[in-house]
């Protein structure tokens, strides 16, 4: 989508097992990484890959540089 940004975390690893990245988790990572998706009106994305994980964020350019603009203004 070219109107979208997609940032993608990889590794391989062994990866997380089945069930443990829901979203209900309650960890501090996973709680931040979903209030920035909803921040961004991203999708977020958990998923196997072999060997490892993949964590992919999807959300749409406008929303992004929306959430910069408003940054750089809190930020004078």
């Amino acid at each position: 989508d070219p109107e979208a940004v997609v940032l993608s975390v990889a590794d391989d690893g062994v990866g997380l097992p089945a069930g443990t990245y829901t979203a209900v988790s309650r960890t501090f990572g996973s709680t931040l990484v979903r209030g920035l998706v909803v921040q961004l009106a991203g999708v977020l994305t958990v998923g196997a890959v072999t060997p490892g994980t993949r964590v992919e964020v999807r959300f749409p350019i406008g929303e992004a540089v929306h959430q910069l603009a408003s940054l750089d203004e809190a930020s004078r």
